[in-house]
């Protein structure tokens, strides 16, 4: 069984809490319809992903003291309970769920889409089955294979981070796979049925959890995880390490920030070695190398002339070139430099074309004068980082959603095949996609069933209810029909980009939905063309990222009402009420 986690919607009856000051009246003219998916340009803005996180922040307004994300992870975590001591109780029926404490009871059956992947944030390879795991935006653990064809839910009732996924084999011959819930390790020895959380951890969510790295113990042939972790958002930072057979983490090492841009914890990409940069200033910084015989992380480099800057993130890449050990580092003016000395000295190798995301810059470890590195776009290098070109425009992927990365580089990683061959996977807001050489070429691994598109909205048309539209998170308003019970419907892009509230007029025949930041979009025809025409509400701070928006009590009427600021771009918030007439808003 699969289904999808909707993100949660704003009420309508918060329009009045969420007025917005100083905004302006703004018509838009839509683009004719087309065939194919209608790009909107204006969709990759930097900030989007901050706004987003903040209104998420104001729809999840708690009491002071109670952290809303810890309740819904204990909510979830029990329903994760119930439901396998469900699964183990004969009396059960199958897949049928009980509802309003059984007043109701039903089967959850997915609908769509099948053929439009949404966010993958990390993945995992085990090369002896040539099986891929992935986990995807909404926390759902995924396994499949290369091919891109083969794609199955493993777990989707637990909420999985994205900052630990590895698996292993362990010498008594059990698979396991280890991740992260709610920012703390946990593993499961099942194909991902049952979790158990790593010992001399509490089951409760901690802070962050990222940077994670295995390397092998060179004395005992086991594996060992290592990550940085803080407990609460001003805790100090510390490194932890287990070996993935005790799933027993102890910490290494304790730093006096609490502000994971300080750190970068870097495996070689070829070897077998870890290193710690933990920044000092704005240009000087501390390097730290693990050593296994001491069973800590020793200071190599008390004073190194490295730092991201005022406002950037302290990054570290190491990778082995013939005999010598080079580390790359940039700062936030995008200056990308390289040491061969262990950070004594420091040389310019270029300015970046972009500043890069979290994912930074990636040195391949099979051939490390390749490098890519990620933002809304990836580029590339093919000469140690001395010059980068663009692999594809974010809008080319509309054109080719086959070979063009779709935008929101959110991971790389390099793997080896059962036949010894390097693969480069790269995860963005489109599924994933991998290349056999170096990011060059890249083919989508994630159209066929890799279902992990996330919906702000999801209707269906009142005058037609076969006809169902959908607004999803960075893959646009979507399109479909479901014609029985069982099918898992292919739905069509109409428009890119992110869209919430959909809602109907005229008799339920037209249709309205919106885009951040208050654009509004009229369909007169939602069957068979793209928008009719459209409106913006103007601000200079939209705190709410997607506006509430509601029809008119008179269903044969196109007249819809959106919380915003002033039609004339004059200060004051109201409820605006928009009509559509004359094939305009």
């Amino acid at each position: 069984m699969k289904k999808y986690g909707l993100l949660l919607l704003l009420p309508l009856l918060a329009i009045s809490y969420y007025l917005l000051n100083e905004k302006q009246d703004k018509t838009i003219e839509m683009p004719a319809p087309t065939e194919g998916t209608i790009v909107k340009m204006d969709m990759e803005e930097g900030d989007n992903k901050t706004k987003r996180e903040a209104w998420f922040e104001l729809m999840h307004k708690t009491e002071e003291g109670v952290d809303w994300k810890m309740v819904e992870h204990d909510n979830m975590m029990s329903s994760y309970q119930d439901k396998l001591r469900r699964k183990q109780d004969v009396s059960t029926r199958g897949d049928i769920e009980p509802v309003a404490d059984g007043i109701l009871e039903g089967a959850w059956s997915e609908r769509g889409a099948s053929e439009v992947a949404g966010n993958v944030r990390i993945t995992a390879y085990d090369s002896t089955t040539d099986i891929l795991y992935a986990i995807s935006d909404g926390g759902t653990l995924w396994q499949g294979d290369l091919s891109g064809f083969f794609w199955e839910v493993l777990n989707q009732e637990i909420q999985f981070s994205a900052g630990l996924l590895e698996v292993a084999h362990l010498q008594d011959g059990t698979f396991r796979i280890i991740a992260s819930i709610n920012n703390r390790p946990f593993y499961s020895d099942d194909i991902g049925v049952t979790w158990n959380p790593a010992s001399n951890w509490n089951t409760q969510g901690g802070s962050r959890l990222f940077d994670s790295h295995v390397i092998q113990n060179e004395n005992t042939g086991i594996n060992e995880i290592f990550f940085l972790s803080r407990e609460t958002w001003n805790q100090a930072i510390s490194v932890q390490k287990s070996n993935v057979e005790d799933m027993d983490f102890k910490q290494e090492r304790s730093f006096t920030t609490s502000d994971h841009r300080n750190l970068s914890m870097a495996r070689v990409g070829n070897g077998n070695d870890v290193f710690i940069l933990e920044q000092l200033s704005a240009g000087t910084s501390k390097i730290f190398q693990w050593d296994a015989e001491a069973d800590n992380f020793v200071n190599i480099n008390n004073n190194t002339q490295i730092g991201s800057g005022e406002i950037g993130r302290i990054n570290l890449d190491v990778v082995m070139i013939e005999d010598t050990l080079r580390m790359y580092s940039y700062n936030d003016a995008q200056e990308f430099y390289k040491s061969n000395d262990l950070g004594q000295t420091w040389e310019l190798q270029s300015i970046l074309p972009i500043d890069p995301w979290e994912v930074g810059v990636y040195i391949i470890p099979s051939d490390p004068k390749n490098l890519i590195l990620g933002g809304v776009n990836a580029y590339r290098s093919n000469n140690g980082g001395q010059n980068w070109q663009i692999v594809n425009e974010w809008w080319e992927y509309y054109q080719n959603t086959t070979t063009k990365l779709h935008a929101d580089i959110m991971s790389f990683e390099e793997y080896t095949d059962s036949a010894g061959e390097p693969f480069l996977l790269i995860n963005n807001h489109g599924g994933i996609s991998m290349s056999r050489n170096y990011g060059k070429d890249n083919i989508n691994i994630g159209l066929y069933g890799l279902n992990t598109a996330q919906y702000y909205d999801v209707r269906t048309l009142p005058s037609s209810p076969e006809w169902v539209f959908a607004g999803a998170q960075d893959q646009g308003f979507q399109k479909g029909i479901l014609q029985d019970d069982q099918q898992v419907g292919g739905f069509e892009q109409i428009i890119s980009g992110d869209y919430g509230h959909i809602e109907f007029t005229n008799n339920g025949t037209n249709l309205w939905t919106v885009y951040p930041g208050g654009s509004a979009s009229f369909y007169d025809e939602p069957k068979v063309q793209g928008p009719t025409a459209g409106w913006t509400i103007g601000s200079s701070n939209e705190t709410v990222w997607i506006p509430p928006m509601m029809a008119d009590p008179d269903p044969t009427v196109d007249i819809m009402y959106i919380a915003g600021g002033s039609v004339d771009g004059g200060s004051g918030s109201y409820m605006i009420k928009m009509t559509f007439e004359s094939d305009t808003i």
